[in-house]
């Protein structure tokens, strides 16, 4: 007797109902759970022959960023020639026409394990004729299934498993141990000591935790603009500042001119001269801005859309203790909903191949001298998920109270786990313009407050 193979049709409906809702897969939306299930669906999910070929126009619509809808459905599957398996535009209607749901990645994860359910029936079968056939290698027939149910277990992809061989012949052929596509730096702060410092490869998460009023935004303005100056295209998420202020404090940085004369409007146009003729580095330099209590989904769409849109390489967020705190489960505690946004952002940097920077303010308590890795504020994921860890503090207590033109601002490289640990810089800031510069101490000792020159060129 044939077993009957597991499957729910209510549910291969309703999350094409749910994907084909009119905006849900829109760049940018709220419903990043949407953009995500599409991704991660498979056709062999779908048991039903029209369900499946609209799963596939979906997609392919998804992909090649045609607005989804039951008309542009039909014009994909007309030219797939699937229409007629569908039952023509009315078939099409009528699949549509279902309940949508609010979380589709429970209607995936209902329609995989179904489908996983049938390849164990399947493999059942195979078992079973294979184990009667005196003629196949046992050995050869348990190694086979055993990979297939590896296959299964992992949700339908293998690991790759590598041996000692492949570092031999890395050692023969002369090679650097690092994936050329992946071991770009990423990331420039415009300071030697920090630069040299620190990998910012693809993939990692760097967090920098500053006192108040150390110059953490100020920061993350000199990173974006060095980073797009070498190349890189960069995004600021602000949570804290508009699009007018992010826009003169990068102006007031490129060009040295006060950050003040962009906020009224007199800066003179001598100055902004070599920036307008060269919009290059300009370009590379990408903000989104919201209001702080921003769901962390919507600030993952964001920073999704600008690296398929853009190509944004590095994402620095400021800061990012301003994101709406996530649920991790009832009665969590917030130590525990922390934990679960930095866990957020380490894999969104993994799966997208982008270093991101978490601008993070430090605890008040003991809110003077030099910090230590166990004052980053609400929980120590924001220094186990880092691959480095930076902290920033006044050399002198009280510039944290008065705003100065020039301040001595310390940075320690309080973690890095692919370079040196442990060193501290003094850097030269100078609030007007937002910039930080390498302290160069001259023969009477005093810093240099010119530091390297690093004004905006063509």
């Amino acid at each position: 007797m044939t077993p009957r193979l597991p499957e729910d049709l209510d549910t291969e409906r309703s999350l094409l109902a749910t994907l084909a809702a009119s905006g849900n897969l829109d760049p940018g939306t709220l419903h990043l759970e949407c953009q995500q299930s599409v991704l991660a669906m498979r056709p062999e999910f779908f048991m039903h022959p029209a369900h499946r070929a609209i799963a596939l126009a979906i997609q392919r619509l998804y992909s090649e960023q045609i607005e989804i809808h039951s008309l542009s459905i039909r014009t994909q599957l007309e030219q797939d020639g699937e229409l007629s398996r569908c039952g023509g535009y009315t078939g099409i209607v009528e699949v549509l026409q279902c309940e949508e749901v609010q979380r589709p990645s429970f209607l995936l994860n209902r329609l995989q394990e179904l489908w996983r359910g049938r390849q164990i029936i399947r493999l059942g079968g195979e078992a079973i004729r294979r184990g009667q056939d005196a003629m196949e290698p046992i050995d050869k027939v348990i190694s086979e299934l055993a990979d297939q149910l590896s296959r299964l277990a992992s949700g339908g992809h293998l690991a790759v498993i590598r041996t000692g061989e492949e570092i031999l012949k890395r050692l023969r052929a002369g090679e650097a141990f690092m994936d050329q596509s992946s071991g770009r730096k990423l990331v420039h702060f415009g300071i030697a000591a920090i630069d040299e410092a620190i990998e910012a490869a693809p993939g990692d998460v760097i967090t920098v935790g500053g006192r108040p009023a150390v110059g953490k935004t100020a920061i993350a303005v000199q990173g974006i603009c060095e980073s797009a100056m070498l190349g890189h295209h960069t995004l600021l998420v602000s949570l804290e500042m508009d699009k007018d202020e992010i826009d003169a404090r990068v102006a007031s940085w490129m060009t040295r001119t006060p950050y003040s004369d962009f906020r009224r409007g007199t800066w003179q146009p001598s100055s902004v001269e070599a920036l307008l003729n060269s919009g290059d580095t300009a370009k590379r330099i990408a903000s989104w801005c919201s209001p702080s209590g921003v769901s962390w989904s919507k600030v993952e769409a964001a920073i999704r859309q600008s690296v398929r849109v853009h190509g944004t390489t590095s994402v620095w967020i400021d800061h990012v203790l301003l994101v709406g705190k996530p649920l991790a489960g009832k009665g969590s505690s917030d130590a525990a909903c922390w934990s679960e946004l930095s866990r957020g952002i380490k894999r969104l940097a993994q799966e997208l191949g982008i270093c991101i920077v978490n601008l993070i303010q430090l605890n008040r308590h003991g809110a003077e001298g030099e910090p230590r890795l166990h004052d980053l504020k609400e929980s120590g994921a924001w220094e186990e998920d880092a691959d480095a860890v930076l902290l920033l503090w006044n050399k002198d207590s009280a510039a944290s109270e008065a705003m100065v033109e020039f301040k001595s601002v310390m940075v320690k490289g309080a973690k890095n786990r692919s370079g040196p640990n442990g060193w501290k810089r003094e850097m030269n800031f100078q609030g007007s313009t937002n910039r930080f510069d390498e302290a160069v101490r001259t023969s009477v000792g005093s810093p240099n407050r010119q530091g390297r020159s690093n004004a905006f060129a063509l």
